[in-house]
């Protein structure tokens, strides 16, 4: 009898487990921008608990990670991107013996300095107004910080002009210098373009050192989009509304409570009936 019990009793669970609601998993694309309530304060201090969600890591060897000839094998630099309904924003605390351009900011790709690529109308390979390349700097003394914005025109001819819209601000702390961005979205968008979460947009991060011994600009990128030119090879960035994923959670955790729940009642009545029939016998 005893056997028999167990039986019935591992049977009901397998039941339950079977016609309980099931959770599928949504394909992660490559990158992701959570959707933040709150900015963060563009000073040039990292403070973890102001960038949330996804980062990923720029140096020799890391995936998606492309290098000009030489390249600093010790540089590396982690890079988290969120977003709202104005600005999106970036961080990037790069490791590095220094990271700093006493260039002219037209010229600041032949020194250190930090690139970002944006298509908006991504997956459309255009250019022009869908193609933003823009690029940030600071002095030896941090004193002089400055940005520029290069785009590729519908005729192939690159072309620049300066590039005041963003708010950033970049400082040394210790062993790292940390960059922290906020683009408006309407400086980098076709006028009218809104967000919402779901969209994604074209997405790369370069950066370039000046070589000390032969006075050459080497370069590293996620994705290889600015460095090749090629938009097709940019990386895509999800923008995902936090808050989703936090209802999702909770509403995995209410289908995971009411299962456990229904296993324990539906296995205990299911016991006990048996019992009781048993006994009786």
């Amino acid at each position: 009898m005893k056997r028999n019990r167990k039986l019935i009793f591992f049977i009901t669970i397998i039941l339950s487990l079977m016609f309980a609601p099931q959770v599928i998993n949504a394909e992660i694309p490559e990158l992701v921008a959570n959707k933040t309530k709150t900015a963060p304060k563009i000073d040039g201090v990292f403070e973890q608990q102001e960038w949330n969600g996804t980062f990923f890591n720029i140096k020799n060897g890391a995936p998606n990670t492309n290098t000009t000839e030489r390249f600093d094998e010790n540089f590396t630099a982690d890079v988290y991107t969120q977003w709202d309904d104005i600005n999106l924003y970036i961080c990037a605390v790069v490791t590095k013996e220094e990271h700093i351009n006493d260039n002219n900011k037209e010229e600041m790709y032949m020194g250190d300095c930090m690139q970002v690529n944006i298509m908006p109308n991504w997956p459309e390979l255009t250019t022009g107004e869908g193609w933003n390349e823009l690029g940030f700097m600071a002095s030896s003394d941090f004193s002089r910080q400055e940005s520029y914005r290069w785009f590729e025109l519908g005729t192939g001819v690159a072309s620049a002009k300066p590039y005041d819209d963003a708010d950033f601000a970049i400082k040394r702390e210790g062993i790292n210098t940390v960059y922290e961005i906020a683009i408006p979205w309407k400086s980098v968008t076709p006028e009218g373009m809104v967000y919402k979460s779901g969209d994604k947009i074209g997405y790369a991060v370069a950066f370039t050192i000046k070589d000390q011994i032969d006075k050459e600009c080497l370069g590293i990128e996620y994705a290889n989009s600015m460095f090749s030119k090629n938009p097709s090879l940019a990386a895509t960035l999800l923008l995902n509304d936090d808050q989703n994923l936090t209802e999702n959670n909770g509403e995995r955790s209410k289908i995971i409570i009411i299962t456990i729940a229904s296993i324990i009642v539906i296995g205990s009545v299911a016991f006990f009936i048996f019992k009781k029939k048993f006994k009786n016998k």
